[in-house]
């Protein structure tokens, strides 16, 4: 397949003194003490405004008092956001061994056991205060200001009723069926969870995804800094597979651990778990991660596509960033991460680098991407042709191109954020990134 394609790059020339691949202090383990507000975009749960019913969802962080919320607020006709909050999550989360909370893993997850646990670390997860330093049991673990962990640079998501258009593979009638589905808004803290809420601020159930199980001793310790745990990017999206009952439409959510972990972790959120499941019934719930070799940490949000390969739906992930990463892009049959589309990397890339978030584009209208463009910490920016239907095949299968590399001409410029994506009348690919330096020392 022949497709022209224009690019068109922004590059800011200035760089800090510093070499674009320097990961000796990487990753940030601790959370700056005394920072506090909200960093991540929020969500809405409409996209129109007009009728006055609109929602906004913003995560909240404290790291003074070591605490962090989900705050709700009105949107006018207008379009104006109130300034007090219809609900505070944090406020409402019950009884430590009220909560159902599970514990995931490659495969099934299981529970938690708020309402029946001895153990002192996991009743102090659940939300016990008894043995906090600055109460009368062990002073074993910190002191915190709420049961809701800081929601710092992971974005929430509403999942409502679906709004996609496709035009294939029964979609419609999936979307008609789902219309009056319960909203629900997920949050990724620092407390380690996957939570989900109802519209009305009740907490329904927390996912605890076992690539961060094992770090859930250091984070609760007393005298211990602040700790990242979940706080990469959140997204959803719906996908046609197989997960083991015949194909069908699934809405999912896919989100990355950031500075807290190297994977991805995804839930099955077609359904909405109720507030009168057990946490057995929710343990059920279809859940799994994903961290192969070569993921870095996972500051990149991940897609959710449709590909050229048969139609098949693929989590499309970037490795990230880790010290002696290369760039890699992982297009993985949904259904089974453990099957690869195909990954594209070069072997000759330098060391101590990692692919940033990529964004895909459809230049065809057949709801299928075609090309794929990410950066990297070298300030290298790809282009993905994944246009063939045999990703694999020798001459005509999918590829990488390096497109262009910012520098000033002493310092590479590292590309962090996914492009932005357009389509000239002409059908050519715009593409619009920006530089900047974070992720290192």
């Amino acid at each position: 397949m022949n497709s022209k394609v224009a690019v068109t790059c922004f590059a800011v020339l200035y760089s800090l003194n510093a070499t674009a691949a320097d990961l000796s202090l990487f990753p940030p383990s601790n959370i700056a003490s005394g920072a506090w507000g909200s960093i991540a975009p929020p969500a809405l749960n409409q996209l129109n405004v007009t009728d006055g019913s609109a929602k906004l969802y913003r995560g909240w962080f404290d790291n003074t008092a070591n605490g962090g919320d989900l705050l709700a607020h009105d949107i006018s006709s207008t379009g104006a956001v109130t300034a007090s909050t219809t609900w505070s999550a944090k406020a409402l989360i019950g009884a430590y061994n009220s909560r159902k909370l599970v514990l995931g893993s490659s495969s099934a997850a299981s529970d938690y056991g708020c309402s029946t646990t001895t153990d002192s670390l996991k009743r102090y997860v659940c939300g016990d205060t008894t043995n906090e330093a600055s109460q009368s049991g062990t002073g074993a673990y910190r002191d915190r200001s709420s049961k809701l962990g800081a929601i710092i640079h992971s974005n929430p998501v509403y999942v409502g009723a679906p709004l996609f258009s496709y035009n294939f593979d029964n979609y419609l009638t999936f979307r008609s069926n789902k219309q009056s589905r319960a909203g629900r808004i997920y949050a990724a803290a620092n407390d380690g969870m996957l939570h989900a809420f109802d519209t009305s601020g009740t907490e329904i159930f927390g996912l605890i995804p076992g690539l961060v199980g094992a770090s859930l001793p250091s984070w609760a310790a007393d005298g211990s800094d602040s700790q990242y745990l979940l706080d990469g990017p959140l997204a959803s999206g719906d996908v046609y597979a197989d997960f083991g009952s015949g194909s069908a439409w699934k809405t999912l959510l896919v989100g990355g651990l950031g500075a807290g972990g190297q994977g991805y972790y995804l839930l099955d959120a077609t359904t909405p778990a109720q507030s009168t499941d057990t946490a057995a019934t929710i343990a059920a719930i279809k859940q799994w991660q994903f961290n192969p070799t070569g993921m870095g940490y996972s500051f990149g949000k991940a897609l959710l596509a449709r590909t050229n390969a048969a139609g098949k739906w693929a989590l499309i992930a970037p490795n990230g960033y880790a010290a002696g990463g290369k760039p890699i892009l992982y297009i993985r049959e949904i259904q089974s991460l453990t099957t690869a589309i195909k990954d594209l990397q070069y072997g000759a890339d330098a060391a101590d680098n990692g692919l940033s978030p990529p964004a895909a584009i459809d230049i065809n209208n057949d709801n299928k991407i075609d090309y794929i463009y990410a950066g990297d910490l070298d300030g290298n920016l790809y282009r993905f042709n994944v246009s063939s239907s045999t990703p694999t095949d020798a001459t005509d299968g999918w590829t990488r191109t390096k497109i262009f590399t910012a520098s000033d001409g002493t310092y590479l410029q590292p590309i962090l954020a996914a492009p932005e994506l357009s389509l000239t009348r002409d059908g050519k690919v715009m593409v619009y990134y920006g530089t900047c330096l974070l992720y290192t020392s």
